[in-house]
């Protein structure tokens, strides 16, 4: 009996012990990701994920990475990841959208961009994505209230201030 304690004692010890490597990674991860490091942020997240494959923010992350090196498969296959694992990211689902806008499959990024709308569409990263799509292709009727909800969430988005901004003024013209 006491074996099997101390075999359940050690399973927990080494579970939080792997669970705080991840989170560490993760967290290295993040920094590498906010300093305009890329290369060091995907190691991070992989090595994050190697320790805890239900990681599903650290997949989320590492689609960031990607996007940030233009490797739009790469960052597709990380949010879908994250996807398997948590179905209502709708972070991973604006990267994808993202992902498709920057090869110009405009269908498709807007697609993706209400796939995470539908599920929260009070985000400030669901509505800069719609903001950013529709001024994008030159559709200021659209793009305004999504960024007026972007700035409603966070104010201090420098872009979508730019398109609120422009677009008000050519829907009073």
């Amino acid at each position: 009996m006491k074996k099997i304690v101390l075999l359940i004692a050690v399973a927990i010890l080494f579970s939080a012990c792997v669970e705080e490597s991840a989170m560490k990674n993760y967290e290295e991860g993040r920094a590498a990701l906010n300093n305009k490091n890329p290369d060091l942020a995907i190691e991070k997240f992989n090595k994050a994920i190697s320790l805890d494959s239900n990681f599903a923010e650290a997949y989320e992350r590492l689609a960031y990475a990607y996007l940030n090196k233009s490797e739009y498969d790469k960052a597709r296959a990380a949010a879908e990841q994250a996807l398997k694992i948590y179905p209502n990211s709708y972070k991973s689902l604006v990267v994808i959208g993202n992902s498709y806008f920057f090869e110009k499959n405009y269908e498709k990024a807007l697609e993706y961009y209400d796939k995470a709308y539908k599920i929260d569409p009070y985000s400030e990263v669901t509505n800069s994505a719609l903001a950013l799509y529709y001024d994008g292709i030159g559709d200021c009727k659209n793009a305004l209230p999504f960024a007026t909800e972007a700035l409603n969430q966070l104010p201090i988005l420098a872009d979508i201030h730019e398109i609120e901004q422009k677009c008000s003024a050519e829907n009073k013209a």
